[in-house]
């Protein structure tokens, strides 16, 4: 699946993931490839996420085999295999 993270004045990341963690009302949600289509707000929480096979990620991002940034808030946009995160 095609994974953005995306603040006001920069990308995150960018290309393709295995999977995507983050927290929301409700708890922890992980998205895989073809999750269903969703719309949610995070919560305070490290967003964590599996770059795919030869995918780079920052070296101040990688964390044991993952990728992780820590998020006060922001929305998840699934749709068509791609997830779209925005961060405020």
């Amino acid at each position: 699946m095609h994974l953005s993270i995306l603040t006001l004045d920069k990308t995150i990341f960018s290309g393709t993931a295995k999977k995507f963690h983050f927290r929301d009302e409700n708890g922890e949600l992980e998205i895989l490839p073809h999750h269903q289509t969703m719309l949610a707000i995070i919560t305070p929480c490290t967003i964590r996420w599996q770059p795919a096979d030869g995918e780079p990620a920052s070296p101040e991002l990688q964390r044991g085999g993952q990728a992780a940034y820590t998020v006060q808030r922001g929305v998840v946009d699934v749709k068509d295999n791609t997830v779209t995160v925005l961060i405020a």
